[in-house]
């Protein structure tokens, strides 16, 4: 196999640096294994010299409730799963897993039993009472593909609805992942603090949460701890008066 050509492969457009990645380290793992053995193909690994793309980190977007509106409007029968993501943060993967079953109408919650990491498997999410009218009741699994006979595919969904919707809405590239850190945004702006946030996305700790969105608790400011504490003490001085 030719090193170069390997190379330039690796550093084309179009996958993300970290899928492209994985890629060059699965091609290496696959002819360094070809090395050893009592059936060795190979004398030598000839990709062992080629180095992994470097790591790019992809810019976050966050929507605001306007463009998540429009966005769920604009992905028609998929609004429901927009809200979802955008709303109750499950990863794209966790929600096309989640089952009518995991949706509890009289607690406005989600269980997701399915993730990619030990601490989101088996978490509970909130979802407003708006959204959940919007999802499909009966048994299976609560998001169908547009055939409505199977699971949803996340990349048909992704190929099909939700890139055509941001394309016609926004002149910035949006993934469904992006509306996992929509949903941290809006709960910090509206006041949510940073271990509700954790759990609700199912991050091991807290420090998790703090080293992707910590600007975010940032940028909220002391003008909003200010106001809870005003509101607090205007409820203490209400509870007082009644007794």
């Amino acid at each position: 196999m030719d090193e170069y050509a390997v190379l330039v492969w690796s550093l084309r457009e179009g996958p993300s640096s970290s899928v492209r990645r994985k890629q060059v380290t699965a091609l290496k793992a696959a002819f360094a294994l070809a090395t050893k053995g009592k059936s060795r193909l190979l004398a030598e690994n000839p990709l062992s010299d080629v180095p992994l793309p470097p790591a790019v980190a992809r810019e976050r977007h966050y929507l605001d409730w306007p463009q998540l509106d429009a966005l769920a409007e604009a992905c028609g029968t998929y609004a429901g799963l927009i809200y979802v993501l955008g709303t109750s943060g499950p990863r794209i993967e966790e929600a096309a897993r989640l089952d009518v079953k995991d949706l509890n109408r009289n607690k406005n919650t989600l269980f997701i039993r399915k993730s990619k990491t030990d601490a989101g498997k088996n978490r509970t999410t909130p979802i407003d009472p708006e959204y959940v009218a919007m999802l499909r009741t009966g048994i299976g699994p609560l998001f169908l593909s547009p055939d409505q006979q199977h699971r949803i595919n996340t990349n048909n969904f992704r190929q099909r609805v939700f890139d055509p919707a941001v394309d016609k809405l926004f002149d910035f590239p949006l993934t469904p992942h992006d509306l996992r850190h929509t949903c941290a945004s809006l709960a910090i702006a509206a006041g949510v603090d940073v271990l509700q946030v954790a759990n609700m996305l199912g991050h091991a700790d807290p420090s998790v949460t703090l080293r992707v969105y910590g600007h975010l608790f940032k940028a909220r400011g002391l003008d909003s701890v200010l106001a809870k504490m005003r509101q607090a003490h205007e409820q203490a001085l209400v509870l007082v008066g009644n007794r």
